[in-house]
């Protein structure tokens, strides 16, 4: 997933002139589709963006994103796709096709950072050291193709010798907290979610780290994770696309995406260094 991201991060454009708000509702002609059940970020950004712009919005949760990428490909209506890296994934792994061919990539939007959670005992610190001595270091992730597993792979090539890096896939974030937390053998995990890693917390995990600029209050005074001599960042991302019948409205949309009151309304959601925007 790493490539798909820098392959959008290169097709970043420049912003351009902000529209006044009075043209903001000219695509709300056009249906907002949410590839997840209500309640989730991508949900949350979606339903944020009707409010100013008037868009209905639906959601067709379910296969990781796949169902709702097909239905937008499939429904004649206008309509704009919104899902994230990792249903963008699991679609093209799923359909073993490239997602682009048939929707028209709009925009995508920088979210939350990962928090690392340790074992009761560890620290940045002793992660530090086991990577710059190859030592044998366990993480688990919530998912394969997500930002989770970008910040465990990493982590992984950080090390001294990769090789002793294991990274293993949990089926719930209530697994990765009861695993960190027992005694058994894994020692750290990538999380996206601050409310799923307040719940390791609160069961006993240690927060050492964040993979990005500090987002979320609760954990302002974690360190970033350049100290473990791992560059860039690692961000939760939000990808729009529009169904050819949205076409007529997809500058309209990318107005209102550009706009101040966009961003002061998506603000507390998204990461704070701001909206990317891309498109062909």
């Amino acid at each position: 997933m790493f490539q798909f991201l820098r392959h959008l991060k290169s097709s970043i454009t420049a912003l351009f002139l902000l529209a006044p708000a009075c043209v903001l509702s000219a695509s709300s002609d056009a249906e907002f589709l949410v590839a997840y059940a209500q309640g989730g970020p991508v949900d949350l950004v979606a339903r944020k963006l009707s409010e100013i712009g008037g868009h209905k919005v639906i959601n067709r949760g379910g296969g990781v994103g796949t169902i709702g990428a097909d239905a937008a490909i499939a429904v004649p209506l206008p309509t704009f796709l919104f899902t994230n890296a990792a249903g963008v994934a699991n679609w093209q792994s799923e359909r073993k096709k490239t997602l682009s061919d048939h929707l028209d990539l709009v925009a995508v939007l920088a979210t939350s950072p990962a928090i690392i959670l340790g074992r009761p005992g560890t620290s940045l610190g002793s992660l530090k050291r086991a990577l710059a001595n190859g030592e044998n270091v366990s993480l688990t992730i919530p998912g394969r193709g997500t930002a989770s597993e970008d910040c465990a792979e990493a982590i992984k090539r950080a090390s001294t010798n990769p090789s002793s890096v294991s990274i293993e896939q949990m089926r719930s974030s209530d697994d990765i907290t009861a695993a960190i937390t027992n005694g058994a053998k894994v020692e750290y995990s990538c999380l996206m979610s601050g409310n799923s890693a307040q719940r390791a917390i609160d069961g006993g995990a240690v927060a050492i780290a964040i993979t990005g600029p500090t987002k979320f209050p609760r954990f302002s005074r974690l360190p970033n994770w350049s100290q473990l001599g791992v560059n860039g960042q690692v961000l939760n991302a939000i990808v729009i696309y529009a169904n050819k019948a949205a076409a007529p409205h997809t500058d309209s949309l990318r107005k209102l995406l550009r706009s101040e009151q966009a961003k002061k309304t998506l603000a507390p959601t998204l990461n704070a260094e701001g909206l990317d925007y891309v498109g062909k």
